[in-house]
Formats: C-alpha cells, sequence, structure tokens
C-alpha cells in the first residue's frame, strides 16, 4: 500500500503533466495563492483563539469547530 507522500507525488507530478507546466510554475505559481490563503486562515484561527477560550462544556474538537465557525462566519461578513 502507498503512503500518503508517495500518492501525493504521483498526484503532483500528474497535475503538473497534465497542465504542461514547470515544476517550479506549479509551486510558485499555481498552488501558492490557495498556500497563502490557507496560512492567512490558520493565523486569524488561532488569533480567534486566543480572544476565545475553550468552554468547560468543550471538548477540544467541539472548541475546534466552533472557532472554525468563527472564522466562516467574520469571511461572511467582510465580502
Amino acid at each position: 500500500m502507498k503512503d500518503y507522500h508517495e500518492i501525493g507525488s504521483e498526484l503532483v507530478a500528474g497535475m503538473i503533466k497534465e497542465f504542461g507546466i514547470t515544476e517550479e510554475e506549479f509551486f510558485y505559481e499555481f498552488s501558492r495563492p490557495g498556500y497563502e490563503e490557507e496560512l492567512v486562515r490558520l493565523n486569524i484561527l488561532e488569533k480567534l483563539k486566543s480572544e476565545n477560550s475553550k468552554r468547560k462544556d468543550e471538548n477540544e474538537q467541539i472548541y475546534h469547530n466552533r472557532m472554525l465557525d468563527e472564522l466562516k462566519d467574520l469571511i461572511n461578513e467582510m465580502k
């Protein structure tokens, strides 16, 4: 059975070939905007967590999901 890294590498290689672009174009032009957006979301999520403590009745997963909902609400407000 192939692990995640092998499958991921094959997937990236297939996309590069299919799009007819170089590896550099893929990582620096094609996938970078999505990566950067995800970093911004992660930073906002961490800020929300620093401003909103976990409730006594929440476990980590429920707390994380609540913060993700807060993030979604914030993004919708900004649109």
